[in-house]
């Protein structure tokens, strides 16, 4: 495959991240100064909570839909497995809610709400139902290559779960309004695109087929709660010490950094089906593939690092005290886009425990850090657990990537890459307040980059000039 294509192909699929950014810069704003970081906490980990719970009720079941989509076991239909997971997913959460709210109801409302909140309860598991059904939809759409389809659904759900809920503030900024409108307007969303785009076959798969579906996706099960719960430490710690206030600030931290963490999740989006596919005729093109993406977590890396005064100037001045802890989160956008091109000989070989065994490490050594520390260092400790928890995923996934499957044709190139990233994003811990100093070291890891990397840099040139060429023609 040729560059032009591939770019073409994966841009198809990129178009709802953009607008994801584009709703992050518009939403900051408005965020940062109509809500109290308290609130805007709540609001943020009532999301969290709910897609990192979406996923772990299905029991990893999506893995298995992905896996088998092509070539489903048994002589079932690609749309059976998906009636089954849609199935389980209902299933334990009707379970775990019963349970929840007759065992540990007060519990889990004070943990998620700071107070007893039944109401705020019952809306929270409604919207776990509704995220687990956009998930399905989404992804068979995906598969289904019905790019259109995607497209809308993603941006729908964007909006409704990053934007909508600003307008509830002309009522109230208490957080019970704003979730309400979250989940509202998600289950709109998912029975308006089921009436009308997607029709699930009644018929389950056969026994066969669910066992090969349940051995799949279960050992990947501890590897994906080990990956959302790693995601979700920043609000998970401040939540368990009532911190609402230092919560909300590095959640809006992290929604920042996580705009750039779309980069990769539009990437993964074409790139995961596209290696599964190639993998074995292509791995030459692979291979370049991952050195233009190193070189543009590098260059995503040193533009945050010079350039995060004018991010931070979009936040209320209450917000602004993550500025000096940020680039470590910066190291999970980075982690998340490069491991894309090294990690995948993990799930080539099927070596799931493995994944499972990387993920359990960093997701650790996020908990311990981030909960120990807490008590002396605050949020700056959780901003230290995903920086060393994305460092050491990154690190060790691709080394045992590598073992499987070659995507490096430079280990010294992509150690590189790793190493630069690394330090700015912890040396800004002294210099963020200075835009001299970090110009200085900005300039002197651009042109050693350039340098390290001069033959993609030269080729990205050249393409760059052969559109301009074009646009002007």
């Amino acid at each position: 495959m040729d560059a032009k294509s591939f770019i073409g192909d994966t841009l198809k699929y990129a178009f709802p991240s953009v607008v994801s950014a584009l709703v992050t810069i518009v939403a900051i704003p408005l965020i940062t100064r109509l809500y109290p970081a308290s609130d805007y906490g709540i609001i943020s980990l009532y999301y969290s909570m709910g897609t990192l719970l979406a996923s772990l009720f299905t029991l990893g079941l999506t893995n298995a839909c992905v896996r088998f989509f092509y070539e489903p076991p048994h002589d079932a239909t690609s749309k059976q497995l998906f009636n089954f997971t849609f199935f389980v997913g209902i299933l334990v959460t009707s379970v775990v809610f019963v349970f929840t709210y007759i065992f540990a109801g007060q519990t889990v409302s004070i943990y998620l709400f700071g107070s007893y909140d039944p109401i705020a309860l019952v809306l929270f598991f409604i919207y776990i139902i509704s995220t687990i059904c956009y998930r399905l939809q989404m992804q068979f759409a995906r598969l289904s290559g019905s790019v259109i389809s995607f497209n809308a659904q993603q941006i729908a759900y964007i909006v409704s779960n990053k934007l909508l809920f600003v307008v509830a503030v002309g009522y109230s900024t208490d957080y019970i309004y704003a979730i309400l409108l979250i989940t509202v307007a998600t289950a709109a969303e998912v029975l308006f695109v089921g009436s009308r785009s997607l029709k699930f076959e009644k018929a389950l798969p056969g026994s066969k087929a669910k066992k090969d579906m349940l051995t799949f996706s279960l050992p990947l099960l501890p590897k994906d709660a080990a990956v959302m719960i790693d995601s979700s430490v920043g609000k998970l710690i401040p939540s368990f010490f009532q911190d609402f206030y230092s919560l909300g600030v590095l959640a809006m931290a992290t929604t920042i950094a996580n705009a750039f963490a779309l980069i990769g999740s539009a990437f993964s989006v074409y790139w995961g089906p596209f290696v599964y596919k190639n993998y074995k005729t292509d791995q030459q093109f692979i291979k370049q593939i991952h050195n233009y993406v190193v070189l543009a977590s590098i260059a995503m890396t040193l533009a945050v690092f010079l350039f995060q005064d004018a991010l931070f100037l979009m936040l209320d001045d209450s917000y602004r005290v993550s500025q000096s802890y940020f680039m470590l989160l910066m190291l999970m956008p980075a982690q998340i886009l490069i491991s894309e091109t090294t990690t995948y000989g993990i799930t080539l070989a099927n070596k799931t425990n493995i994944a499972m065994v990387i993920s359990l490490v960093s997701c650790s050594a996020n908990l311990l850090i981030s909960f120990f520390l807490y008590p002396f260092l605050g949020p700056l400790s959780c901003a230290i657990g995903i920086g060393v928890s994305s460092v050491l995923r990154l690190t060790i996934g691709t080394i045992e990537g590598q073992k499987f499957y070659s995507s490096i044709s430079s280990a010294r190139q992509t150690t590189y890459g790793v190493v630069v990233i690394a330090i700015v994003c912890v040396i800004n811990l002294l210099v963020f307040n200075s835009f001299r100093f970090r110009f200085a070291i900005f300039s002197v890891a651009f042109i050693v980059t350039c340098i390290v990397y001069r033959d993609e840099v030269k080729r990205v040139l050249h393409l760059l000039k052969a559109a301009a060429a074009k646009l002007h023609a």
